[in-house]
């Protein structure tokens, strides 16, 4: 069912954790797939009703139109996420918080990976890549504690230091809607959505 997305969409990419875990050998939760284009995703979150033959259930479109969440008709969890236009693969392979997060895998089965992936995972230790949202990084770091992922001072110092210096409200609350959309894990933190 996975493949019928890049069927309808080959434009798209998967990324995070469900090509992490081809690698650690961990059940995938959901598979988040990266639209290319504002335009697509906007096309996409108009019409994926009218894909009944794969999609058994749409979870959850968020008002910002930047994530349709699906439960295929296999019972595969399908993110379809916006976060901005990019032009290639290793463009957004480079977008994501933690190195053990940065690889994608495009249609044709190549996977695009930073130098970091590969020692980090295989070393289980959880390093951060870039810190676009704080507070989200700091959730998802909690999860990948759980998932035996190993953390060490200089993290917390960067990641303590990232949240400080978001210091406007403002950017706390945009922090916050950014972590809704782009949480990776099984639970969403909508307003109102469990």
């Amino acid at each position: 069912m996975i493949g019928s997305i890049w069927k309808l969409f080959p434009e798209a990419l998967l990324a995070g954790g469900a090509v992490r875990s081809l690698y650690d050998n961990t059940e995938v939760e959901d598979y988040d797939f990266f639209m290319p284009s504002l335009s697509l995703m906007e096309y996409l979150w108009h019409n994926i009703e009218g894909h009944q033959n794969i999609v058994d259930k749409v979870l959850f479109k968020c008002p910002q139109k930047r994530l349709v969440s699906l439960l295929l008709k296999d019972g595969s969890k399908v993110q379809l996420i916006y976060i901005k236009d990019y032009s290639s693969p290793e463009e957004l392979t480079r977008l994501f918080d933690f190195t053990v997060c940065c690889a994608t895998k495009d249609i044709k089965g190549k996977i695009y990976f930073t130098p970091e992936f590969y020692r980090d995972v295989e070393s289980k230790a959880l390093n951060i890549n870039t810190i676009t949202y704080p507070m989200s990084t700091m959730k998802r770091m909690v999860k990948y504690v759980q998932k035996g992922y190993l953390v060490d001072s200089g993290v917390y110092k960067q990641l303590a230091k990232s949240i400080l210096e978001a210091n406007k409200e403002e950017e706390l609350q945009d922090d916050e809607e950014g972590w809704s959309w782009y949480n990776s894990g099984s639970k969403w933190s909508f307003t109102g959505v469990d």
